[in-house]
Parts: structure tokens; C-alpha cells; sequence
């Protein structure tokens, strides 16, 4: 795994442990291999015991248990997890900070740029749409566009075509929901 922290997350057979950067192991290899190596962030690890997945700090010890369906790294004070089939953003302590009405939120791990504006996939009658929320579950940026990448210096890509052909066209839309650039390009990096 990556150098996180100063830990490395490594596989033995079908368990994930922790070694240090000089390779010694600093945490045996307990943990089920869910084919995602885990990397300490903010100091702590999510990790997955009987398919939960819960938050260790960097002796081993639990500081979150095994209660979450799923759940990503630490950005700071908060880290997504779904809990019962349902988005939410935890703090540190484990306590559930908002539940998050969304279908989906794309490209997770680390690239959390704000957490007070992030990319969700909302379903409504209209069908899949992209907006943003804040860490509180806030609506930021309206589901309007079938595809948004995220917010940068107050615009995002945008794309109104739903499927992935490769001559859709992006343009710009800022905060406001005003179109800054017309659909002319065809990708935004």
C-alpha cells in the first residue's frame, strides 16, 4: 500500500496489517482484505472486520468500531461512510454529523477538495442529476446537469448528456447556476 503517515499498509494471504517505513510490523495483518489497502489519514485507518468497516488509530486499538457499511478516509475532521444503506459524513468520534439524501457520490478516497462542496448523484423523477451538498447535507448547487466535475474557484464543468460518448460537449457553469461557456469542449481535467 501507500505511505500514509508513516505506516504502509500490507497484504498477508487475505489480511491487511501495517508495517513502518523501516518494515517492521506495527500492526499484525488482522484485518480482511477488501482489495483496497487502507492508509492512516488525520491519524486513523478504516479498516473492515466482518464485512463492517470501522477506524483504527495507529497502535491497532478501535477508535470507531466495525458499524459501517462501507467508509472512506479521513479529509480533516470528517470522513464519508454509508450506515444502513445511506451516505453520511462521521467525525472523528464515530457520531453520524448529517445523513446525506444522495444516490451516489462520485471519485471518493482523497479528493474531497472542500467539504463545504462536493459532487453528489441525486435521483429524482427526472431521473440521475449532479449537484453539490456540504458537509451538513446542505443542497450548495442544484441537481441540474447529467455530469459536473467539481467546483473550482467558483465554476464546474458541466455536461447535460447522460451517456459517455466521446464527442459530448462540457461547459462551464458557476455557483450561481449561470452558464459561463457554452457545451464546446470535450473533456475537463
Amino acid at each position: 500500500g501507500e505511505c500514509s503517515e508513516d505506516l504502509i499498509s500490507f497484504r498477508s494471504g487475505n489480511r491487511i496489517g501495517f508495517i513502518d517505513t523501516s518494515g517492521k510490523v506495527v500492526i499484525e495483518p488482522r484485518f480482511e482484505d477488501n482489495s483496497i489497502l487502507s492508509a492512516f489519514r488525520s491519524g486513523l485507518a478504516a479498516v473492515q472486520v466482518g464485512g463492517r468497516v470501522g477506524y483504527i488509530d495507529k497502535s491497532g486499538d478501535w477508535r470507531i468500531g466495525a458499524q459501517f457499511d462501507w467508509g472512506w478516509h479521513f479529509l480533516g475532521a470528517y470522513a464519508l461512510a454509508i450506515f444502513q444503506n445511506q451516505y453520511c459524513v462521521i467525525d472523528q468520534t464515530g457520531q453520524t454529523v448529517s445523513r446525506l439524501p444522495v444516490f451516489d457520490i462520485p471519485q471518493l478516497m482523497d479528493w474531497v477538495p472542500d467539504w463545504n462542496c462536493f459532487r453528489c448523484v441525486f435521483s429524482g423523477a427526472g431521473g440521475f442529476r449532479e449537484g453539490c451538498m456540504n458537509w451538513r447535507g446542505d443542497t450548495v448547487f442544484p441537481p441540474e446537469h447529467a455530469r459536473l466535475t467539481d467546483f473550482h474557484r467558483g465554476v464546474a464543468g458541466f455536461c447535460d448528456e447522460e451517456d459517455d460518448a466521446n464527442d459530448n460537449r462540457f461547459g462551464l457553469v458557476a455557483f450561481s447556476g449561470q452558464i459561463v461557456k457554452t457545451p464546446e469542449f470535450l473533456d475537463l481535467d
